[in-house]
């Protein structure tokens, strides 16, 4: 009940759920959890996301893989990265999702470095246990990389873009010409181009306009 309020925005009525589970003596499930933590993040409301952030240390959810990513994506988009940081160490496990909303979280506050940090972390982690390096994961990368002129880096990301196929990706694509023309290697931001030019669009070409 708490999920379907939650997925058509019927927010008011989602918390409401979520408390009369509590009162009826039921531990709410981590889709629960996820739902109204998800509703935080619409609404704005930080102080209600922290009370959640407690019930879930309380039940022991919070280093919960599927209740940690939605806190720390949580305190991301509010602009708390310390605390998203401190919920995403201590999650029990890590998926391609939460790295994800780490390295975007950091981009987006203006922290490129550790948005790169995570980057590597994540690779180093990818190794280990086999976490799935996507198309999200090496466009915010290379947004960074974009943001902080950082080539050799982007390099890097690129092959490993080419490694798993993802060149043809429309977002990675647009990724890639903007780190090269920001970073001042026409030559290379040309090339990603031209490998598939029925793949790009304003974007893209707007990067070596603008460069």
């Amino acid at each position: 009940m708490v999920t379907r309020f939650s997925q058509n925005l019927r927010f008011s009525e989602s918390f409401k759920a979520f408390s009369q589970m509590r009162s009826a003596g039921e531990n709410p499930t981590q889709f629960a959890f996820a739902s109204v933590i998800r509703d935080c993040v619409v609404l704005g409301s930080v102080e209600i996301g922290r009370q959640l952030h407690s019930l879930a240390l309380k039940l022991g959810l919070a280093c919960e893989m599927f209740v940690g990513s939605n806190l720390a994506d949580m305190y991301s988009k509010c602009g708390f990265m310390v605390d998203a940081c401190k919920v995403f160490e201590e999650m029990s496990s890590k998926d391609a999702v939460s790295w994800t909303l780490m390295i975007d979280g950091y981009g987006k506050s203006g922290d490129f470095e550790a948005a790169l940090l995570s980057y590597q972390r994540m690779i180093i982690h990818n190794i280990n246990d086999g976490t799935g390096v996507d198309k999200y994961v090496v466009s915010s990368a290379l947004s960074a990389c974009s943001a902080l002129k950082a080539c050799q880096f982007g390099k890097c990301v690129h092959s490993t873009v080419v490694k798993l196929g993802l060149q043809v990706e429309v977002a990675v694509g647009n990724a890639l010409v903007d780190m090269y023309s920001k970073s001042g290697d026409m030559e290379s931001a040309l090339n990603v181009f031209r490998v598939d030019p029925e793949c790009r669009n304003i974007v893209s070409y707007s990067s070596l306009i603008n460069c």
